[in-house]
């Protein structure tokens, strides 16, 4: 799975997981937000607070995109 993010300077990384053997999109969260935190601490001093607001988001995102990929997945096989 990939997912893009743009930084407070308008910098955009797309960052990969992989999602095989995982049990929960919690999971898949949580490494996303350890790779992104490696990007943030440019810019955040308090990385912990910073996790902690992006979990707020990213999770209900990722099951979006999730729920997306499988509408499209589904569109195509119709």
């Amino acid at each position: 799975m990939r997912v893009t993010i743009t930084f407070p300077d308008g910098s955009k990384y797309t960052y990969s997981v992989d999602v095989k053997g995982v049990g929960s999109i919690e999971e898949i969260a949580e490494r996303l937000l350890n790779d992104m935190s490696r990007h943030a601490r440019n810019y955040f001093k308090d990385i912990d607070a910073w996790k902690k607001g992006v979990r707020r988001w990213l999770i209900p995102y990722l099951y979006s995109s999730i729920l997306e990929a499988l509408h499209k997945r589904r569109e195509t096989i119709d």
